[in-house]
């Protein structure tokens, strides 16, 4: 009617958004008492009415908001204004207390609602706290503050500050917001002492913290701003004026002067210290400092001792007490600023000498100082010369008998003994000084010296007894039973390895040599053919020594070597009797049997018989050359110089010496070549992999040597590794991470063959790991240390190795290869035991025993996870380039098919454990490649528990490809995994604890079709549609298995007309038989069948026959109507046929159609068919049939129904016909078939229009009729229209509590279904028979149980008119829920499942209704937990199981914990409960939150559980002793974020919670939240305070101090590690540890008392690299070397390394004549050594030598035999013919060293090694000097040598020794200075120039040192007092006059 009314009257439709348009743009118009209702009305629905049109466009400046005060809601509050504003200008009530009380901004009364205030906010009101919010609330504050006071909005501007404070960040800053805040008075500060408070800008205040710097000068701000960035916008980064510090300083200077002069209080030395920091930081600035010098200039500033003093009267340093001249100022790190300033470094060399002279003015002339003086004189001299300082004539010297001299009137006296001089003492002529003084000084001091120094005699022993020990031949064959002969070769490759060689060679020498002269006769039969080993590195003396102690090699202790010396050498005793080697300038031999060697005497008179050793350099003559001849030309050999590598000659055991030793020989065998050529062509493969697991070896040679040019068995094979370098970048992401502890690097291993011409290369990426894991047990660790097994671990895959090649059987290595295969397909490197022989693992399967338990911790720990790092770099390598880019997925298909070659599926059985592992690795590991629709990567590599595996079996490729492609778009990571190692993954993915196997499985294809039915529109190729049907619909044979995704509703039927229909009881499709598809085409009905014919052989009944998996399928799904697939109906095929046939039927069809009714023996399904002839000869329906009579045949009961009802026969109109005319079908002739009681009712409803007006039925016709009805159960289906004509007619009986009556049909209800409502209440009106399927039609009220549920039963519950503490009702309410699940599971149970899920109608535990999503199920153990308390929460037990359990729950809408949200909604159930209740520790509450934490743990990936809000977790307070002591007070519930891994309690227990062990984060947890458990710095900082502070004290017991020092020491290493992270991780660490420690932290060792005050240290005194301790800077403690970047971090200082390298001019040509000499030198012999000339020293020390080499090698030499020398020597009375030149006047022991060195420097031409001659020490004795003294000591003897090199003028001598200094780390800070000293003294530059380097690299380190050890002796100088102390004060006074003058002179280098 509206709709009419509406088009007559020409009416615009407008809709209701324009409705409102049109309100709110004339919103004035109205009055403003009803804009309020108008506004709050449109919200209402604003989101839907912003579909239409954009309102918030019309509102943002529309005033119509009332508006308030910011105290709104407060008590007291009265809104003062009723503005309204637009929405632009209102701001969101969270904003108040940034607003004075008389802002109107806010808004008020319905506006403040939520719902209001929501679309305000939409709209565009102030909401935000961004940049243009800050700017006006500064602008405006700062306005209102300057006419009204700050006072008064005090709090406003606090709460201000705070919010700034906190929100402050880079995305906020902007030049204009900058400019604002250092310009506008915002900042509330105070200036005056009376505390009068305003505001000013960051321009005009500074904050709090300056307030040392600037007392009053200027305001300082009331708030602490703490935003680093904040700060730096507002200016406060820079340092505060130097004005106004000044200024404030000069006044701290007044009060400070006033104090001293009244008495009053000290100087307050804090702000002193922090004005002088300020003043060092502008040192920089030249202005600033030009300006503090005038300010400060003429002032007493300087803070010593509580004093103030001027700058001319304080020193940096000070060797001597000089108070009252000078005093020395504390060294707290503010040297810069003094010397900026003009102070003094040091006390300088002219007042030193000032001294010397007041002290012999003190003296009448000619009288001797007293002992004190004297040594004080001396001292000071010391000081003077170490100052290097400039020579003075007027210098007083102190003399022999303590008289003061100048130094023009004094000598040196260097001789002892002046008897060869020959001088009466009246020729004495000189003033000797005094001998205390010391030779360094004198030469300092440039006194007149008067002699030189000499050497003495060095001691050589040609050959040396060097023998294995033990009893040794049985020891060795003992050894040798579990070595193979072939091992050799593994054996002394990993001696190579162990010695650092690079190159290792095996060489069969077939050549033989003379035998003459030899060692011994007996030694000539082992000059044959020999197996040669090489390698490039050095026998050490250690080496040496190893070998000869059989079975103690000096590897033994050493985890890193590969080897143990000493067993493995020995197997050289399978081929020989007289092994040899050739290192460097030795060459030794082993004779365990003592038979060929001769004998060799020693010093002692000893005998050794066993081996010997020489130094072939010092051999004389040629006595053995044809010994020494095998060894020359090998590898460089020559014999002659020294040789730098290793060479064993292993002569062969031949059946010749085997018969010569008559049996004598360890092991009972001899070798032919033959046998050698064999054994070293299977060494081939062990060498082509022996180098992967050794870090130095770089190639390995075997070969053959011959003097025979044409032997046919000579032949060389060379492998060398070298690491790849075709692809730079991805070799660098490979090998990135890389470092000491594991190492990734891709190798090429090359071989070539001279035998066969062959080249060839094999590429392997190779991993290694050194560490144990984090999560390794210390018992573990502990039986790996007592054992000696290391945890050491590789992989080498095989990455060049091709499939055709066959499967890679990968081997075992223990570094070197093992001949144990693995089937692994690579190569696994791990410190393994083995049995002795390295045949078999050991311990065998004795679970008990440590070796089978280390080996299995190797399998399954530490291996598996090195794999996979190994496959992580592996696939880099295989993708690299494929990942970006755009690859061609055959690339990509290529690189995933070669790199699941290499995963293990089967091995043998002892590495099942690693196998089984390394499958179960794989799922917490990015190594699954996955092939990603990315348009910038293609491939990624994820963990397997990210991943989804194709287990599409026998799929077609295109189908493959074609799910898998969409799978992707879906972004579901496939991993293209071979289906044997899906098959391996999914066994040991089973194992407990078992872990997730997602796969693209026949569910995963169901769920693809059920969530996109479109999808399988895109299977054309028939192949494609049969493989998908039988895939998906195979469940079907086996109901006893279901689906995780039922086949119900998949549209899986294809129809003939091509499309696909689902499968589902309403589908309604159709399989038609042969005969009724040759009458009709179906289309839409009709499945194709001939899909389902795909043949496969199968087994029934034992036979084999030829079925259909797909036929299977077809039957199943015809057979069962669940899925809607049954065999054509007639009545299908009917409606079919005459749809297709429109005019009728023709002969041919009517043929055809009655030989298909003739097998049917009902035909009622076909009644349509138009196939019925009557006598007339119409084809008519065959339905017809029903309603007329067949003449044929009566029955005699249908005449008597007819007698009964005869008077309704009369008006109906009966079809006529005869049924032989008509097949004679047995449907026709039935007698129950011709005039039944369903034709008769038919024939009613169809003629009862024509009947009379008032014609009714009477009461015999009713119960008639109704008799007919009940008798035809299938009535309604076929015709209701009797049904709907008879429902007037009052022919049923109503059965309810009242009496029954007959009433019609119409207007009463019954139940669908049978189903009733008995002890539900009053339910009269509804039928209660048992028969009621066709009251429908007769006009009775349909109702279903789940609507008599909805609109009966349950308002009466809800009402408290019905209760089910009734037990009658609460058994008819589970039985309606009962049938309302059986709707709910039937065809047409939509609603009953909608009511189900909606309906509030569950009883809940404490007998209330809710709605199932209110539920949770109570057998989930997380929920039931959680909310044990809520009985409100989970459904009634009984009422539970009727609905069918956990099972049915989803029907119900009941949640579990796998539910979205609950996990959160348990969370914040748990916040109340700890927050609420003051119980919170119960044990209750304790498993609530326990049972949720171990959940969030393997299910946390919607949340942030590291917010600070979720404080759930109970936390691990109260600890167990000593950690019990100073306990933080936390709250037992934190945060995940708040509380730390137990593993990190040693460095943090004083200040965090920790995770109880039974709560500690999953592995998943970690992955997700990485920083989840790890302490934070701030923490781990005030735990060491704590430590430092307080327990230091207090623990000082026996058992406290190791955990103490355990603590401690890991807190370094923690900071240590924080600082290596980066850069800026070691500025914060500096910067906080500088901040937050005020007490000294660092305990300098383990050996420290920590309850010791003096055993703490801060780091400014502390050094690295420095040798020997200072009071102030000590050595750092090997302890804390490993945590050096801590160490920097802190301010510990250190020192730079500098290298240097030396021109060293050409040596003399040496010859043999050359060569003799020296043997006769070095040996001293006086006999037979032809010497004629010895130095004679003191303590009868001599050296023999020849003149004429003396002379030959050194003109120098020549000179002094023709001049000084020739007149004073004599000679030897035993040996006359030897000139003796006596040189003992010379000091001792120095100049004897130094004077052989010279001596060997003229015979070899090269600087000796030692310092003087070599002194042999016991065996087994070990030198007592430390490596500090030993360096010390070479470098004085190299300098004392420098001397003798300059003075006898030998330039290479001085060459190199300034070699050695230069590149050999002698230079430290301890010593430059004196190094230097010499190298100026005797004219070597490049020594000069060296030092000079490193003091400029090094000049803040050595400046600390140098100021350090100043303070030491000046304090020790100030300490001496008593006159007997002169001396010692004088040697002090030198010392500080030294290291002042060396920071003197490190300044200019600086």
């Amino acid at each position: 009617m509206l709709e009419h009314l509406t088009k007559l009257a020409n009416i615009p439709v407008v809709r209701e958004s324009g409705y409102w348009v049109e309100i709110l743009r004339h919103l004035e118009e109205y009055s403003e008492s009803e804009w309020d209702a108008i506004v709050e009305k449109f919200c209402e629905k604003y989101h839907v009415h912003c579909k239409d049109y954009d309102f918030a466009s019309i509102m943002v400046d529309l005033p119509f908001v009332r508006a308030t005060g910011p105290r709104q809601g407060k008590s007291g509050f009265r809104p003062t204004s009723q503005l309204r504003l637009s929405p632009r200008k209102i701001v969101i009530p969270s904003f108040s207390p940034f607003f004075a009380d008389d802002e109107i901004v806010f808004p008020y009364g319905v506006y403040a609602k939520p719902s209001i205030l929501g679309v305000l906010t939409e709209i565009s009101i102030r909401s935000t706290f961004n940049a243009n919010f800050i700017l006006d609330r500064v602008e405006k504050l700062s306005r209102y503050t300057k006419a009204n006071g700050a006072q008064s909005v005090r709090h406003v501007l606090l709460d201000f500050y705070a919010r700034l404070n906190a929100a402050f960040s880079n995305k906020l800053r902007s030049s204009k917001l900058q400019d604002s805040l250092r310009r506008r008075p915002w900042i509330l500060a105070d200036k005056s002492p009376e505390g009068k408070q305003q505001c000013y800008s960051s321009v005009e205040c500074r904050p709090e913290s300056e307030k040392a710097l600037l007392g009053s000068e200027m305001p300082l701000s009331q708030f602490q701003f703490t935003n680093q960035t904040l700060i730096e916008c507002m200016g406060w980064d820079q340092p505060p004026p130097l004005d106004k510090v000044l200024a404030n300083f000069l006044i701290l200077i007044d009060q400070a002067n006033l104090g001293s002069h009244n008495g009053g209080s000290k100087p307050d030395e804090v702000k002193f210290i922090a004005i002088y920091r300020y003043l060092m930081g502008q040192t920089k600035d030249l202005r600033a400092l030009s300006i503090m010098k005038e300010t400060l200039d003429s002032l007493h500033w300087i803070l010593v001792n509580g004093k103030l003093y001027p700058v001319s009267r304080v020193t940096l340093s000070m060797a001597f007490n000089l108070a009252p001249h000078f005093v020395q100022i504390k060294s707290v790190g503010l040297d810069d600023l003094f010397i900026a300033m003009g102070v003094r470094r040091t006390v300088g060399q002219t007042d030193l000498e000032g001294i010397i002279s007041e002290i012999g003015s003190q003296y009448r002339k000619g009288e001797s100082l007293s002992g004190t003086d004297a040594e004080l004189v001396i001292e000071l001299l010391k000081r003077i010369a170490a100052d290097g300082v400039y020579w003075s004539s007027e210098l007083l010297i102190l003399t022999q008998d303590n008289k003061l001299r100048k130094i023009t009137e004094v000598v040196y006296d260097d001789l002892t003994d002046k008897s060869a001089i020959s001088l009466e003492e009246d020729d004495v002529q000189y003033t000797f000084a005094n001998g205390k003084i010391g030779i360094f000084v004198a030469s300092t001091l440039q006194i007149p010296m008067y002699s030189a120094r000499y050497w003495n005699d060095q001691r050589d022993s040609t050959f040396e007894p060097w023998a294995q020990e033990e009893d040794i031949v049985a020891r060795i064959g003992s050894v040798l039973n579990d070595y193979d002969p072939s091992s050799i070769f593994v054996e002394f490759l990993q001696n190579a390895a162990d010695a650092g060689a690079t190159k290792c060679s095996f060489m069969l020498d077939q050549r033989s040599f003379g035998k003459n002269k030899v060692l011994s006769k007996e030694m000539a039969a082992w000059q044959g053919p020999a197996l040669i080993i090489y390698n490039d590195a050095e026998f050490t003396e250690s080496d040496f020594k190893a070998l000869s102690k059989l079975g103690e090699g000096n590897k033994r202790g050493d985890s890193s070597k590969i080897g143990r010396h000493g067993l493995g050498f020995n197997s050289v005793y399978h081929f020989t009797d007289v092994p040899s080697v050739v290192s460097g300038s030795y060459i030794g031999f082993f004779d365990p049997h003592r038979d060929y060697l001769p004998k060799v005497r020693t010093t002692d008179g000893l005998v050794g018989q066993g081996g010997t050793r020489s130094n072939f350099l010092k051999l004389r003559g040629d006595t053995i050359s044809d010994q020494l001849q095998p060894y020359k030309d090998l590898f460089g050999c020559d014999m002659k110089s020294y040789f730098k590598g290793t060479i064993f000659r292993i002569p062969l055991r031949t059946a010749d010496t085997h018969m010569r030793s008559s049996g004598k020989s360890i092991i009972n065998s001899h070798w032919t070549l033959s046998d050698m050529h064999d054994m070293l062509r299977k060494w081939v493969d062990d060498a082509k992999v022996g180098m992967l697991f050794l870090d130095t070896i770089k190639g390995i040679e075997i070969t053959t040597i011959s003097n025979d040019p044409s032997d046919e068995h000579k032949f060389t094979w060379l492998a060398e590794k070298s690491f790849a370098s075709d692809k730079p970048h991805r070799d660098r992401a490979i090998c990135e991470g890389n470092d000491a502890s594991t190492s990734t690097q891709i190798a090429d291993i090359r071989t070539t063959s001279s035998a066969v011409a062959l080249r060839d290369s094999q590429r392997w990426l190779i991993h290694t790991d050194l560490e144990y894991p984090d999560d390794v047990l210390q018992s573990m660790k502990d039986l790996a240390s007592n054992n000696r097994w290391y945890s050491h671990r590789g992989i080498a895959i095989p990455i060049s190795w091709k499939s055709k090649e066959g499967p890679f059987n990968g081997r075992l290595f223990t570094h070197l290869p093992t001949p144990i295969v693995t089937g692994i397909p690579f190569h696994i490197h791990g410190g393994f035991a083995l049995t002795s022989n390295r045949k078999s693992l050991a311990g065998g399967t004795d679970h008990a025993s440590p070796q089978y338990k280390w080996n299995e911790f190797m399998m399954h720990h530490l291996l598996p996870q090195s794999s996979m790092t190994a496959l992580e770099k592996f696939l880099i390598y295989l993708f690299w380039g494929l990942i970006k880019g755009s690859p061609k997925v055959r690339e990509i298909d290529n690189a995933t098919v070669s790199y699941f070659r290499y995963w293990p599926t089967k091995t043998r059985p002892d590495f099942e454990s690693f196998v089984r592992w390394f499958s179960r690795n794989t799922y917490y590991h990015p190594v699954y490649p996955v092939y990603v629709l990315n348009q910038d990567v293609h491939v990624r590599f994820m963990a397997g528990h990210d991943v989804t595996f194709p287990e599409l079996h026998g799929a077609p490729k295109s189908m493959e490809f074609m799910i898998r492609g969409h799978m992707r778009k879906k972004d579901v990571a496939i991993s293209e995994c071979p289906p044997p190692i899906q098959v391996r993954l999914r066994n040991d993915w089973k194992l407990e604890p078992s872990l997730n196997f997602e796969a693209i499985n026949e569910d995963c294809v169901r769920k693809l079709i059920k969530d996109e039915p479109e999808f399988i529109k895109k299977f054309v190729k028939i192949e494609d549609i049969r493989w998908v049907l039988e895939y998906t619909l195979k469940t079907i044979l086996e109901p006893k298995k279901p689906p995780k995704v039922p086949v119900a509703s998949l549209p899986l039927l294809p129809l003939m007309n091509k499309t696909w229909k689902p499968l589902a009881p309403s589908s309604a499709c159709h399989a038609a038989k042969p005969e009724m598809k040759e009458l009709i085409n179906g289309g839409e009905y009709l499945i194709d069948e001939s899909i389902f014919r795909n043949p496969v052989l199968s087994t029934q009944n034992g036979e084999n026959v030829t079925i259909s998996k797909l036929e299977a399928i077809y039957k199943r799904l015809t057979s069962d109507t669940i899925y809607g697939v049954t065999q054509l109906p007639p009545a299908k095929f009917v409606a079919i046929f005459n749809y297709e046939n429109p005019n009728g039927a023709t002969d041919d069809q009517r043929e055809k159609l009655w030989r298909i009714m003739e097998k049917s023996k009902d035909l009622e399904a076909y009644g349509e068919l138009p196939i019925l002839k009557t006598l007339n000869g119409d084809l008519i329906p065959l339905k017809c049939c029903k309603n007329g009579i067949e003449v044929s045949r009566l029955k005699p009961q249908t005449k008597r129904q007819m007698e009964k009802i005869s008077s309704l026969m009369d008006d109906l109109g009966l079809i006529v016909f005869d049924a032989n005319a008509n097949k004679r079908h047995p449907y026709l002739i039935d007698p129950a078939r011709e005039f039944t009681d369903t034709m008769i009712l038919i024939c009613i409803s169809r003629r009862c229009q024509e009947w009379p007006e008032g014609r009714g039925v009477t009461t015999e016709e009713a119960e008639v009729l109704r008799e007919m009805i009940r008798s035809d159960n299938d009535l309604s289906n076929r015709d209701a229209t009797p049904l709907g004509i008879l429902r007037i007619w009052p022919s049923w009986n109503l059965i309810s509590n009242r009496a029954s009556h007959l009433i019609p049909a119409r207007g009463s209800f019954f139940i669908e279904g049978n189903y009733n409502l008995e002890n539900l209440g009053d339910n009269s009106d509804v039928i209660q028979s048992t028969y009621s399927k066709h009251f429908g039609a007769m006009g009775a009220n349909s109702l279903n149980v789940v609507t008599a549920a909805e609109l009966r039963v349950m308002p009466r519950l809800l009402s408290d008119n019905l209760r089910c503490s009734n037990s009658q009702t609460k058994s008819a309410y589970i039985r309606m829920i009962s049938d309302i699940l059986k709707v709910a599971n039937g065809k047409k149970g939509l609603q009953a499942r909608n009511f189900l899920l909606t309906g509030r109608f569950i009883l809940a535990q404490d007998g209330t209704f809710h709605i199932g999503r209110e539920f949770f199920d109570p057998m989930d153990e997380l929920c039931a937990t959680v909310f044990s308390d809520e009985p409100s929460r989970f459904p009634d037990i009984q009422v539970w199981q009727a609905m069918g359990g956990s099972a049915k729950k989803q029907l119900f809408g009941i949640r579990d914990r796998g539910s979205s949200g609950v996990i959160r909604e348990c969370a914040q159930y748990m916040l109340r409960l700890t927050s609420v209740y003051s119980t919170s520790s119960s044990p209750l509450i304790q498993t609530k939150a326990s049972a949720l934490v171990r959940h969030i743990y393997q299910n946390c990936e919607d949340v942030d559980w590291m917010s600070p809000e979720w404080k759930i977790v109970p936390a691990e307070v109260t600890q167990g002793s000593p950690y019990n002591e100073y306990l933080p007070d936390l709250p037992e519930y934190l945060s995940f974020s708040e509380i730390v891994d137990p593993s990190y309690r040693d460095i943090c227990w004083t200040q965090c919670a920790f995770f109880p062990e039974n709560l500690k984060p999953s592995n998943a947890f970690k992955a997700r939240f990485q920083s989840v458990g790890k302490p934070k710095l701030q923490a781990v900082i005030n735990h060491l305070s704590v430590l430092a502070d307080e327990l230091a004290k207090t623990w000082v017991s026996f058992d406290q101090q190791p955990i103490l020092k355990m603590s401690l020491f890991k807190v370094y290493k923690f900071l240590d590690e924080f600082s290596e992270k980066g850069p800026s991780n070691a500025a914060l660490l500096k910067r906080e540890l500088t901040t937050q420690l005020h007490v000294p932290y660092i305990l300098n060792g383990d050996d420290k008392d920590p309850s010791l005050e003096e055993s703490w240290l801060w780091p400014g005194q502390l050094m690295l690299d420095i040798d020997n301790d200072i009071e102030r800077h000590q050595v750092v403690h090997r302890k804390l070397k490993s945590v050096r970047g801590f160490l920097v971090a802190a301010g510990v200082e250190q020192m730079k390394a500098v290298e240097g390298r030396v021109e060293v001019p050409e040596g003399r040509r040496k010859g043999d004549i050359e060569a003799r000499l020296l043997n006769c030198f070095e040996s001293q012999d006086k006999h037979n050594g032809f010497m004629d000339i010895l130095f004679q020293f003191d303590n009868r020390k001599q050296i023999l030598a020849h003149k004429f080499m003396l002379v030959h090698a050194n003109e120098y030499f020549a000179t002094r035999f023709t001049g000084a020398w020739a007149d004073y020597t004599t000679r030897d009375p035993l040996n006359p013919g030897v000139e003796v030149i006596d040189l003992s006047n010379l000091d001792g022991d120095e100049t004897f060293e130094a004077f052989w060195g010279l001596l060997y420097y003229f015979y070899t031409d090269n600087l000796i090694h030692t310092n003087g001659p070599p002194v042999p020490s016991p065996v087994g004795t070990t030198s007592s000097q430390n490596n500090v003294d030993i360096l010390r000591d070479r470098v004085q003897y190299l300098m004392e040598l420098l001397c003798l090199a300059d003075q006898y003028q030998t330039k290479r001598l001085k060459a190199l020794i300034a070699m050695e200094v230069v590149s050999g780390y002698k230079v430290l800070h301890s010593n430059v200075f004196s190094v230097r000293k010499f190298a100026m003294l005797y004219n070597s530059r490049d020594i000069k120039e060296h030092c000079e380097k490193y003091l400029k690299m090094n000049s803040s380190s050595v400046g600390t040192y140098l100021r350090g050890e100043l303070q030491v002796y000046t304090q020790s100088l100030m300490e001496l007092t008593s006159n007997s102390d002169g001396a010692q004060r004088a040697e002090l006074a030198l010392e500080i006059k030294e290291f002042e003058d060396n920071l003197k002179e490190l300044d200019e280098l600086s």
